[in-house]
């Protein structure tokens, strides 16, 4: 076996992967996601806003599904359960969602619950790579 070794200052071809995905499939489906996988909120805020952004196909209007679920913080009692469908008109890019936040008046630790998307098999779109984003609710008693 001979081949070539580099130096350690030389580079070659193989030095160098990238692995490209596309889940838009070439710009053929339009891909909904979360602007951010995680934020957080004071307890006292209310609500927090999430956004949900689309790229890839922009020109036909395009849904997706939006439900809450419980992690240690507990829909009823931290927060208010979300369910629904958030739509995008055609060329809209970013939607905006708010779950109301309960203000309970009770010191405990800070707690979490996740919001996901989903989409139907005729939504007209993919999900992105953040599809379920945790929020954090920060205690503030």
């Amino acid at each position: 076996l001979y081949g070539h070794m580099a130096k350690p200052d030389e580079k070659t071809e193989s030095d160098v992967v990238t692995v490209k995905t596309d889940p838009s499939q070439g710009g053929k489906k339009a891909v909904v996601q979360f602007t951010a996988a995680s934020v957080a909120v004071m307890e006292n805020e209310g609500k927090v806003r999430l956004g949900i952004k689309r790229t890839g196909l922009m020109n036909n209007p395009v849904s997706v599904k939006v439900e809450t679920i419980n992690g240690t913080a507990v829909a009823g009692e931290d927060y208010k359960a979300f369910e629904g469908t958030v739509e995008f008109k055609k060329n809209e890019a970013l939607r905006e969602i708010f779950i109301e936040i309960v203000d309970d008046f009770e010191w405990e630790p800070d707690e979490f619950f996740f919001v996901k998307l989903k989409v139907d098999a005729d939504s007209g779109c993919v999900l992105g790579p953040i599809s379920i984003c945790e929020v954090t609710i920060i205690n503030d008693d």
